[in-house]
């Protein structure tokens, strides 16, 4: 099978070549010739050599079109040019059908700020800020620069015209606290200042009526009491609290308790021989943050207790008084500490406050 060549465009020697013998000379025709080959293919083509080399340069063609025009005798060359074309639009097609399909098929974006697992090794952009950074420094902190707590003078038990009087001995407790951190306006929203709670309230009195009988008197104050002054919640005493004006400034507060309990020497025709009684509470020092009274920040705290015991010479017959025949009384430190301790304080009315006749608000029983 003869292959056609590929026409040498721009040589003259060679077009004449080719058309020569593409295109036979008719010998029955007279042809004029030239003596020169580049005149005799200028002649042939209707130019002269002159025009075909002051012809300007044809424009670049596109390449398929070039080949669709030189081979019009190959219909399948086009023809699968064109399948070609056609085949790589129904891939475009389908590429782009498939990237929808995928689009659609993509979970919602999430827009909590939880971090999803997949990118558990990666939780910078979800972690909780450094110690350092400005939002942790923001946090006002406190720390105790003293806390110091004692018992002072004596345990008492007088009797009087009509009652016995049982005073402990008085409780003191003096202490202070830096506010660091934050900023003045933030320490600002703090106070510092002390909370007492009454956990154990148990006393019981003795006495005897005309007929010889024996009665007892009991009062108790049953669970966490709260102790202090009625509506001044959640403090001890409000004149004892010191409010913060700015960071990195120490304050100091004090908190000082002498528990007394009036015990009647008689009630109707009933007169007192003996009684004992026993209190236990716990304070704390703490600060704590403007309309937030339910969430102290506990710095220290002291348990304590007091209790008594005696009998008298009052009663019925012959050589009766108002006088004590035996006395026994004991006020104690017990357990203190740094934070909150073990005990969970009551910061809520209504408070324990002495009462000034016990035991009319007692229970009477058959000893």
């Amino acid at each position: 099978m003869h292959e056609r060549k590929r026409r040498e465009r721009g040589n003259p020697v060679a077009e004449k070549a080719r058309s020569d013998a593409d295109f036979p000379p008719n010998h029955s025709e007279s042809m004029p010739r030239e003596s020169s080959p580049v005149a005799a293919v200028g002649t042939r083509f209707g130019r002269t050599a002159t025009q075909m080399l002051e012809a300007k340069p044809r424009p670049a063609e596109n390449p398929v079109q070039r080949q669709e025009e030189a081979a019009p005798w190959k219909p399948a060359v086009t023809l699968q040019l064109h399948e070609n074309k056609r085949l790589a639009r129904a891939g475009e097609e389908k590429g782009a059908q498939a990237k929808s399909i995928a689009l659609q098929r993509l979970p919602e974006r999430k827009t909590s700020l939880q971090t999803p697992k997949s990118q558990e090794k990666g939780k910078e952009r979800f972690s909780p800020p450094p110690s350092n950074s400005p939002l942790q420094r923001a946090a006002v902190t406190f720390t105790s620069t003293a806390f110091n707590t004692t018992l002072g003078g004596d345990d008492a038990i007088t009797p009087g015209a009509n009652y016995v009087s049982v005073d402990s001995e008085t409780f003191d407790m003096t202490g202070s606290a830096q506010a660091t951190g934050g900023t003045n306006v933030k320490a600002q929203q703090w106070t510092l200042g002390t909370i007492q709670t009454l956990y154990k309230d148990s006393e019981l009195n003795y006495y005897k009526d005309s007929k010889g009988t024996t009665w007892k008197s009991v009062y108790s104050v049953s669970g966490a009491t709260r102790d202090g002054d009625q509506g001044q919640i959640p403090w001890y005493d409000n004149g004892d609290c010191r409010a913060y004006t700015a960071t990195n400034q120490t304050r100091a507060t004090a908190l000082d308790d002498q528990p007394y309990s009036p015990i009647p020497w008689e009630v109707g025709d009933k007169r007192l021989t003996r009684s004992s009684g026993t209190m236990e509470f716990c304070m704390w020092m703490i600060a704590l943050k403007n309309g937030d009274e339910k969430n102290p920040y506990y710095l220290n705290y002291q348990e304590w207790t007091t209790g008594w015991s005696f009998t008298t010479n009052y009663g019925y017959g012959t050589g009766v008084s108002k006088t004590l025949a035996t006395s026994n009384q004991n006020t104690a430190l017990t357990n203190n500490g740094v934070g909150k301790g073990g005990r969970t304080p009551s910061l809520v009315d209504p408070v324990a406050n002495t009462k000034a006749d016990r035991v009319v608000a007692s229970k009477w029983q058959k000893a």
